[in-house]
């Protein structure tokens, strides 16, 4: 099952995914679980290449037993084509996970940029209902606090199960 982690930059993806995978047992998740970080293997100058994000993730193969969260880079979370690829997931909208820092913690992770970074990864038009359908349905992470990867991971796991559950019917995976 593929769980799509998507978030702003600096928003926590990568350190709750990380933290999650190293031990998913201990965040109520009992199937294998891996993590696939698009910004690595589309590399540097890909990033921002939506159809190219799309056309890995739809090369990606699973075994049915096992959860694989997809961490989404913000360069293919603002691209139209990733964004239309997540809506039309026959899993849409249970199988994105939203992990959200809010706009003054985003500010002060990005420092002197954050005025450059603001419209681009953080700006409400076109990833505002990503974060409504993520908030109205229990899967998202609000990582705005203090610096806490586990805590995010947990919060994470429960909204993985709660996606998992609906995406693959009564069988939840604890």
């Amino acid at each position: 099952m593929l769980i799509y982690v998507v978030g702003p930059s600096k928003a926590g993806k990568t350190e709750a995914t990380k933290a999650l995978i190293a031990d998913p047992k201990a965040f109520g998740i009992c199937q294998p679980t891996v993590r696939i970080d698009l910004d690595e293997v589309l590399g540097p100058g890909n990033r921002g290449m939506g159809q190219k994000a799309v056309d890995y993730c739809r090369s990606i193969s699973l075994n049915e037993n096992t959860v694989v969260l997809v961490d989404v880079g913000a360069g293919q979370l603002v691209s139209t084509e990733f964004r239309a690829y997540l809506r039309r997931l026959p899993a849409y909208p249970d199988a994105v996970v939203v992990v959200n820092c809010g706009e003054e913690a985003f500010r002060r992770r990005h420092g002197a940029n954050a005025v450059n970074e603001v419209g681009r990864y953080y700006g409400k038009g076109s990833l505002e209902p990503l974060w409504i359908e993520a908030a109205e349905s229990a899967r998202i992470v609000d990582s705005s606090g203090q610096y806490a990867p586990t805590e995010w991971a947990r919060t994470l796991g429960m909204a993985v199960r709660r996606a998992a559950t609906k995406c693959s019917g009564p069988t939840p995976l604890t």
